[in-house]
């Protein structure tokens, strides 16, 4: 069984995990909107907007680009509660930072990457339920070795303690004390 399985919350509501659906874009970007201006308030970045709008549009365009031409390059899922978009989560090709600053025989498959919460529902388990049904969904796909990376520094101490310690940090990435960290973690090792 997975170390952080939950699929079942707090609240005992059930988190429902599937694809997501052409009539649902709006709603995922509007997902996006708000946890990645979450994200950067958290952090301590509110007078951000070019770079939070950045991020946006890079989202939206991936997920554009997942129901515009369908392939297996990028995978998408959703977490719904009562019929609410609460989360998303996606599998898909390395990210610019991860690419730009790994060497050539760096084993990663893809990236997880994507992964969002609505505020109100964070910090409940929901994002692990996502992980959780990511990882299973790639060992089904036979996928063995997947990277992450993350410039939140919010996220980054969730991810250490779920993943470890990172593969690379790039200090001062994204401004003097603003570290990006690259994760490299292999399937069978996290999924257990």
């Amino acid at each position: 069984m997975h170390k952080w399985l939950t699929c079942i919350h707090d609240l005992n509501e059930a988190l429902e995990i599937r694809k997501p659906k052409w009539e649902e874009i709006d709603t995922i970007i509007d997902l996006y909107d708000q946890a990645i201006r979450g994200a950067f308030v958290s952090d301590g970045y509110e007078d951000v907007d070019f770079d939070i709008l950045q991020e946006l549009n890079l989202k939206k365009n991936q997920l554009l680009e997942y129901f515009d031409q369908p392939s297996a390059s990028r995978n998408y899922f959703i977490g719904l509660l009562d019929g609410k978009i609460i989360g998303t989560i996606n599998f898909g090709p390395l990210g610019k930072e991860t690419r730009e600053n790994v060497s050539d025989d760096f084993c990663s498959q893809g990236e997880l990457g994507g992964l969002y919460i609505l505020p109100d529902y964070q910090n409940k388990g929901h994002g692990s339920a996502l992980i959780n049904h990511l990882l299973a969904w790639m060992q089904a796909e036979n996928i063995q070795y997947f990277s992450l990376d993350s410039g939140y520094k919010s996220a980054q101490k969730k991810w250490l303690k779920k993943f470890g310690q990172p593969y690379k940090i790039l200090k001062d990435y994204w401004d003097k004390g603003a570290d990006h960290m690259i994760w490299l973690c292999q399937v069978n090792q996290v999924f257990e």
